[in-house]
């Protein structure tokens, strides 16, 4: 595997991650009435995202909004 194959692949593994926490945390949120808390958490997933994988931020935001909405 050559180091950017490498990077790719570590980089869809983050984005993954930190998308499937998204869809936990919403589902949490609506399950004990907590959606308020929503934008805050969203917010601070994507800027985890952000700082391992910016490259990936245009993705995340609208998988983020698909899920979210």
């Amino acid at each position: 595997m050559t180091p950017e194959h490498e990077a790719a692949v570590r980089r869809a593994a983050i984005l993954a991650y930190k998308l499937a926490s998204i869809e936990k945390s919403v589902v949490f949120a609506e399950q004990h009435g907590t959606v308020h808390l929503l934008p805050r958490i969203i917010a601070d997933i994507l800027a985890d995202v952000a700082s391992h994988a910016p490259d990936d931020m245009v993705w995340a935001r609208k998988i983020a909004a698909g899920i979210y909405s």
